[in-house]
């Protein structure tokens, strides 16, 4: 059998054009899962953008975005200049790592939140926000893996995990809230 084509220039840039694709429905997924609504012009704005930099560019923006135009702003020259301070190979591989941990991150946020919708799991706003705001890797493996057992009780510790780490959240915001209206 002739696998030649798999290694062809044109199975590689299919294979880079379905990364696009891919890193674009990401972009546009994560935005609806921080309940940032996009218009059917922005939508199709990052379902049509073919730059990689700029998806990347993008994906980073939508992890913080608290709107639409928070993926799209353009940085002035001296934001661009600040990001500059990573000059030394030793920066250039902290911020690699940092990327790196960070889309790691987001990607096991992602895989929680799918598996629970795809098992047909009622999340709320609070469990959504649990996930997507934990960043301890090992509490999204451990949710990520109640997740896909196959036994309903699995499912059910998962979204009880979630929500109480939720509740907790919310006590450290109030306490937060509390304390700085005490100074």
């Amino acid at each position: 059998m002739d696998l030649s084509f798999y290694n062809s220039v044109t199975s590689q840039r299919l294979r880079a054009d379905g990364r696009k694709q891919q890193r674009a429905q990401d972009i546009v997924e994560i935005l609806r899962l921080r309940d940032v609504e996009l218009s059917g012009r922005e939508r199709e704005r990052i379902l049509g953008c073919v730059d990689g930099e700029e998806l990347k560019t993008w994906f980073d923006r939508a992890v913080n975005a608290e709107a639409a135009g928070d993926v799209f702003v353009e940085y002035s020259r001296t934001h661009r200049d600040e990001d500059s301070i990573f000059s030394s190979p030793d920066q250039q591989d902290r911020r690699r790592r940092l990327y790196a941990e960070r889309a790691a991150r987001i990607h096991l946020q992602l895989a929680v939140v799918s598996v629970l919708e795809m098992r047909r799991t009622e999340l709320g706003p609070s469990s959504h926000g649990a996930i997507l705001g934990c960043t301890d890797l090992d509490q999204l493996w451990k949710w990520l893996s109640l997740a896909v057992e196959d036994d309903g009780a699995s499912i059910g510790d998962a979204v009880r995990d979630i929500l109480r780490a939720s509740e907790e959240r919310a006590e450290r915001r109030a306490c937060a809230v509390t304390a700085a209206l005490a100074t």
